[in-house]
């Protein structure tokens, strides 16, 4: 998390679809994502950690940190939130 952190990393929004699914996600970002939070259909959110990982699905809302780098690939599911220094 260090590393993304220290090179630019922002908050990223992502609406996983059947079309862009988590492992899509994953294929897109590597390791310049880290997920945060899952935010579930019915208003559930979950903590995303190392020793507990947390499988989004499709129609969840991932929240990660992504490195700016990646920016320009986001897709129409994907909103960048906070860039803080």
């Amino acid at each position: 998390m260090q590393r993304v952190m220290t090179e630019g990393a922002k908050v990223k929004k992502t609406k996983l679809t059947k079309e862009f699914d988590y492992q899509a996600f994953q294929a897109q970002y590597n390791e310049n994502a880290i997920p945060l939070f899952v935010l579930r259909p019915k208003g559930v959110v979950q903590v995303s950690a190392i020793n507990d990982p947390v499988l989004p699905l499709p129609n969840d809302v991932l929240i990660s940190f992504v490195l700016d780098s990646h920016r320009e690939k986001e897709t129409p599911n994907e909103r960048m939130e906070y860039s803080g220094a």
